[in-house]
């Protein structure tokens, strides 16, 4: 088996990796207040059983600041990315979603992109997107029965600030879109 469970990582620092920073592969892990830095690949990754959290983090200059996929549960609360080559924060699959009080600044890419998924559950809440190269928040065509975008603000893409996939019928029936600037 090639993966750990119940680990706390704090105050560590991954820089000038081939790949990337920091992966991660189990249930219930969670990273507080580490460094990832100019990584050839994502600076943070989390797949596997889930409960995946991740704690006023820091990446800059990898790929991805911050990737996850297929984990059960997921939360990023106060983390920054920032000067990644593609995007901020890459979310794909996984069944609850919390990102709130997030900053994605100056990234090649979105700055918060929630890739296509099965969530039961998403929430992103109080997070910034300065100055990215594609959209602010950028939610995908998904099977979302719940997203709750509240209090995010995005100011200076490249792309339009927010692109809620509307052509996705449950984003246009059960999606919660207030106080967004």
């Amino acid at each position: 088996e090639d993966s750990s469970d119940d680990n706390v990582l704090l105050n560590n620092t991954a820089t000038h990796n081939t790949a990337g920073g920091f992966g991660m592969e189990g249930a219930r892990n969670t990273l507080i207040g580490n460094t990832a830095s100019f990584n050839g690949g994502s600076g943070f990754v989390s797949v596997g059983e889930g409960d995946s959290r991740f704690i006023g983090n820091w990446a800059e200059g990898n790929s991805i600041g911050f990737d996850t996929g297929d984990d059960f549960r997921t939360e990023y609360s106060g983390n920054t990315a920032q000067q990644n080559t593609l995007a901020g924060f890459v979310i794909d699959s996984g069944k609850r979603l919390t990102v709130h009080d997030n900053v994605a600044r100056a990234n090649g890419g979105d700055g918060f992109r929630i890739d296509s998924g099965i969530f039961q559950k998403q929430e992103l809440f109080n997070n910034y997107a300065i100055n990215n190269g594609g959209h602010g928040i950028h939610v995908l065509p998904q099977l979302s029965p719940i997203t709750r975008l509240t209090g995010n603000t995005a100011l200076g893409q490249h792309a339009p600030f927010f692109d809620l996939a509307d052509e996705n019928p449950g984003c246009r029936a059960k999606t919660a879109w207030r106080e967004n600037t």
